[in-house]
């Protein structure tokens, strides 16, 4: 009788202790769902961004009346200088 006894308070002190282990882990480490979401989203957000690039959108950095397939035409001191002689 008393070996039963001794073996549920050693089966109940093991029990207790793996909960403890579990408990300072989970409090050890964050959750990373937040985290993934976050770098899930910035990923999200460089992917269009190349994809417009790549399709050939007008970027913000470009000025709204300018094709970006198109090269930037003479400005008129430029036109004004006589061409090189080759």
């Amino acid at each position: 009788m008393e070996e039963m006894e001794m073996e549920r308070k050693k089966k109940e002190e093991e029990e207790k202790a793996k909960a403890d282990r579990l408990k300072k882990a989970k409090e050890q480490f964050s959750d990373p769902n937040g985290q993934w979401e976050k770098d899930k989203a910035n990923i999200n957000i460089e992917a269009a961004k190349e994809k417009t690039l790549l399709a050939g959108e007008k970027t913000p950095a470009q000025p709204a009346n300018q094709d970006p397939k198109t090269p930037e035409t003479p400005k008129v001191a430029d036109a004004a200088l006589p061409k090189p002689a080759t």
